[in-house]
């Protein structure tokens, strides 16, 4: 989970947040056998904020994991990976935030659809849940939470993306769903 600076040319070094290599199987090793969670999956212990958004990166990290061995042609080590990474850290405590984002799509391009879509509709429904609060709110409270609804309205957007581009079943429903959430913020 650090980065080590080698002397080797790796040409896809440059795309995006990934810089360097991934050595499957050391990572691997370290966040399933080695590193030690702290039993911070558990309902009765308590993360403060600061450790809930360290543990942010985790899910970044098992993301990346998986997207490696997806690369590899190894789907069944990466929904592995993915499981883990949501039994040590499952929404019901750690939230839907930007973080889960990598996670879902890992599970889309692994081929674990249920698990991708499952995922993204609980996410859809705390996005609807909020997006149906601030729409109750006045014109100037609206306003005034402008910047907390327009980033629910971009995480539907990147869920749309992600069905979009992995599961041509479910485009056409879910953007009716995301127009539905979006309809009252359209002239705010």
């Amino acid at each position: 989970m650090a980065y080590r600076f080698v002397p080797v040319f790796n040409p896809g070094a440059n795309s995006g947040i990934d810089f360097g290599k991934v050595d499957t199987e050391i990572m691997y090793d370290n966040l399933i056998n080695k590193f030690s969670y702290g039993n911070m999956e558990l309902p009765d212990v308590y993360l403060d904020e600061t450790n809930r958004r360290l543990s942010y990166n985790l899910r970044t990290i098992f993301g990346r994991l998986a997207n490696e061995f997806i690369a590899e042609g190894n789907n069944e080590k990466a929904v592995e990976v993915l499981d883990f990474a949501m039994d040590i850290m499952p929404s019901e405590k750690f939230g839907y935030n930007y973080f889960l984002f990598g996670i879902i799509d890992a599970y889309y391009r692994a081929g674990a659809l249920d698990q991708a879509r499952e995922l993204t509709n609980d996410f859809a429904d705390l996005l609807d849940d909020e997006l149906l609060y601030f729409e109750g709110l006045s014109r100037s409270d609206k306003k005034r939470a402008k910047n907390e609804w327009q980033t629910d309205l971009q995480f539907y957007q990147m869920l749309f993306r992600n069905i979009q581009t992995h599961d041509n079943e479910n485009t056409q429903s879910f953007y009716q769903r995301y127009l539905a959430a979006a309809n009252s913020f359209q002239n705010n």
